[in-house]
């Protein structure tokens, strides 16, 4: 089953946040898209963790019962406006010991979820988001 776990998208209004460069890799930024998205998705009734900084970017915690699920984003390699947002997990299902679990209704609505703060009308006008790409996972 086909579900949507990465989102693309150009944007000249999420450059290098002050000091970003000392907790993530040189040319790897995308702070103030993680605020943009936690904003985002609160306003949509998740519980968001303090955002978290990788070599590649950040990590935003959804907080979630039963497995881990997060969205990592950061700057995409395309070009200094070019973003990437990926939805983890990417499987539909995980497995625990002795059992399988479904994850694939909770990560379909945070991708809905996700889906709606990059794409809402209203806020690509204010956030000059140009286009938002979808990608599905397997």
């Amino acid at each position: 089953m086909d579900f949507i776990t990465h989102y693309e998208f150009k944007s000249n209004l999420f450059p290098p946040d002050g000091g970003e460069e000392k907790v993530i890799n040189p040319g790897c930024y995308g702070r103030k898209l993680t605020e943009f998205i936690s904003t985002g998705l609160r306003g949509q009734n998740y519980q968001i963790g303090k955002a978290i900084a990788e070599d590649w970017g950040w990590v935003v915690p959804v907080l979630n019962r039963g497995f881990t699920l997060w969205i990592g984003c950061g700057k995409s390699a395309e070009s200094d406006n070019s973003f990437l947002c990926f939805i983890n997990p990417k499987r539909p299902e995980l497995f625990h010991i002795f059992k399988k679990r479904h994850v694939i209704v909770e990560i379909n609505k945070l991708s809905d979820a996700l889906k709606l703060v990059l794409t809402n009308d209203a806020v690509n006008k204010l956030r000059g988001i140009t286009y938002a790409q979808c990608m599905a996972g397997t």
